[in-house]
């Protein structure tokens, strides 16, 4: 799920799971990003989200420490 401010200056990629009790529950874990648009699994078991607002196409990866990094590819 992406979200984004009110003014949609800063979005970001979450996590949503329902609780046993029903309740969902949400976490961010990938922010800072102008506009992500799609989200992709690679079968490098990265995500991939694409940002339009900076054009640019980051990955998060299973093994990172922080729950809000994300590195942007290199052409």
């Amino acid at each position: 799920m992406f979200s984004a401010d009110e003014a949609g200056a800063v979005g970001s990629v979450q996590f949503v799971q329902r609780n046993a009790d029903g309740r969902l529950l949400v976490r961010d874990f990938g922010t800072g990003f102008d506009d992500p648009v799609a989200l992709a699994a690679g079968s490098d078991g990265m995500l991939y989200v694409s940002d339009a607002g900076r054009g640019v196409i980051y990955w998060i990866g299973p093994s990172l420490e922080s729950d809000t990094s994300a590195a942007a590819l290199e052409d």
